[in-house]
Parts: C-alpha cells; structure tokens; sequence
C-alpha cells in the first residue's frame, strides 16, 4: 500500500503529489479567506434581493447611473400623494439582471404596477456573467442560465467564482495588492453618491482622452444579455406590468467621442424594436446633453444634475400616467 506521505517527498517528483498539494492548498486558502468580510457590492447583491417595504408602484431599475441620477422621494412628488416610488437600481448589473430582481419580488408578492427601466447602453454590449452567477444569483436560478447553452466558458467560469472567495473578489484583492484602498460601492436602497457629493465647481473639464473605452464601443446586444432581457419583458408582460424606458442624460465630451461610429443611429434602431414588439413606452429616448457641473464623473449625475433629470422625468411620468388612467 503505498504511504500517503508520500507525496510530500519532492525527490520522487510525482505529478500527482503536486496536483494534491495544489488543490489542498487552494482549498485551505479559500476556506480561511471565506472567513473576510463581503465587499460592498457583493454585500449589496445580497441585502437588495427583494425591494423592501410594501410593493412599488413605481419601481425604478438599472445600473449604478440610475440609482444616482434618479431620485425616488423627488419622483414621487409628480404623482398622486399615495403613490410608493423605489429606486431599485443596483450597481454593476446590466441587462441580464433585471429579469431576476423582477421574478424576485414577484415571488416575495411584491409586484410593481409601474417599471422605469433605465439602464447605461454600453452594458448591453458586455457580459456579466461571472458576476451574475458567482455573486448574484442562487443555485436555481443558475441552472436556469446554465440551461440557455449561451457563453459555456463564461458559464464555467462563473460557476468557479461562485466557490471562490478570490475569483469573486479579485479586484478588490488586487487593490489591496497593489496597496491601494479598494472602492466602495453604495448598496442598493443605500443614499446615492449622487446625494453624498457636491457638484463640482463650474468649469470642471472632463477630458476627450480620458473617456473610458467602454464609453467609445459601438452600440450592441449580446446574445446572452438579449435571451434574459426578453425574458425580463415577457415577464412584466405576463403580469401587467407596465414599463418605460428612460435614456440617461450624458457628457457632451461622451456624446461626441462616439460619434464616428454611429452609435446613437443604431440605439435608436433598438428603441424603436422595442416599442413596435414588445409595446415598451419610450419615457425619455434621446441623450439629454447635461452641462459638466451636473456631473461628479464621466457618467454619474451629481445631486444637482439628479435633482433636474428627475424633476424632467417627473413630468413626462405623471403625463403619461394620465393618459394610461384614461385609455383604461
């Protein structure tokens, strides 16, 4: 029989004696890192799984630029008194993660009357998939992404990070690598940067060459992220929920640097799919040109810039909302 202790004995440079090493060390190291606290944005994924409170009438979704440049206690004031405004926009997400914060509430018989979806175009041109299935979703919920055979690596590769610790917090492990602080990100239902920071002082410059590659990539949908957007329209659809779109204000120096390569020409395209198939109400459709100093970023309105967009967006919603009251 051979000694097991065996494998530690370099000199027979057994294969396996190092791959038992490995996964034993792998295993140790996972097991004591499980032990460190969540960061942030994976803590946010877990206390946002449901809306709190009583259902919505109007649920506000999207990525982090919603949830700063769209203020819910400001938006309920454009409506009825005893109207309920939420602001269930969670940061990081794109459009594969909609349709399982929707089927979420509605198991939890939080239904919303109301959905004002508003999420950043460029994530419909990327993939998510490691986040969503190795921080976000619950182990049915992957199998029923598994199930679409879309992305098998990603799959694979998502499923990883759901055992791991250091694949799911990789960035954060890499600032603290780096000896930077790692940033935070603001849980969902949380107060907004939006709200935390000033405007910056007039003549703030964003500069044409700092504009983040992902902001200059053409306007498309993944396959994968379209299987799970259909999924979350069909959805609302089955359960009378009506949804608006809202296109988010943006840079000029943002507007312009995609300009070249038809970006707003194919988004639009979309847009109109949307409202032709699947009867989506374009609230807010064009990019809304908003002055520098009512951003805190690139892409994330400041409070005064929150405060205007959603004083707009109020408007168009109650119009809206009473000519809805009257076709019924």
């Amino acid at each position: 029989m051979r000694n097991l202790l065996s494998i530690f004995n370099f000199r027979n440079r057994d294969p396996l004696a190092a791959i038992i090493l490995f996964v034993g060390l792998v295993m140790a190291l996972e097991a004591a890192l499980s032990f460190l606290p969540q960061n942030s944005l994976i803590h946010s994924f877990r206390v946002s799984r449901v809306s709190p409170g009583p259902p919505a009438d109007v649920q506000i979704m999207g990525d982090s630029v919603a949830r700063d440049g769209i203020i819910a206690g400001h938006l309920a004031q454009a409506l009825p008194p005893e109207k309920v405004v939420y602001n269930h926009s969670i940061a990081a997400t794109g459009p594969e993660f909609p349709y399982f914060v929707l089927r979420r509430d509605i198991e939890a018989g939080k239904v919303p009357q109301t959905l004002i979806y508003a999420p950043s175009p460029h994530t419909f041109a990327s993939l998510r998939i490691p986040l969503l299935i190795g921080a976000f979703c619950d182990w049915r919920e992957i199998l029923e992404i598994i199930s679409t055979g879309k992305e098998p690596f990603e799959l694979i590769y998502g499923v990883f990070c759901k055992f791991s610790y250091t694949l799911r917090h990789r960035e954060q492990i890499g600032e603290l690598l780096k000896g930077r602080k790692p940033g935070t990100e603001i849980p969902a239902g949380a107060v907004s940067k939006s709200e935390l920071s000033p405007p910056p002082p007039t003549g703030t410059r964003f500069p044409k060459d700092k504009v983040h590659p992902m902001y200059r990539q053409k306007f498309e949908v993944q396959d994968f992220n379209d299987v799970f957007f259909q999924k979350f329209l069909a959805l609302a659809r089955k359960h009378n929920i009506k949804v608006y779109w809202v296109t988010m204000p943006v840079l000029p120096v943002v507007h312009d640097s995609r300009q070249s390569f038809g970006f707003d020409a194919a988004y639009y395209e979309f847009l109109n799919e949307l409202r032709q198939r699947h009867g989506v109400e374009i609230l807010q459709g064009e990019f809304l040109l908003f002055e520098e100093k009512e951003f805190y970023d690139y892409t994330h309105l400041n409070k005064a810039g929150a405060e205007r967009f959603t004083q707009m967006l109020g408007e168009k919603l109650a119009a809206a909302e009473k000519v809805s009251t009257h076709q019924r």
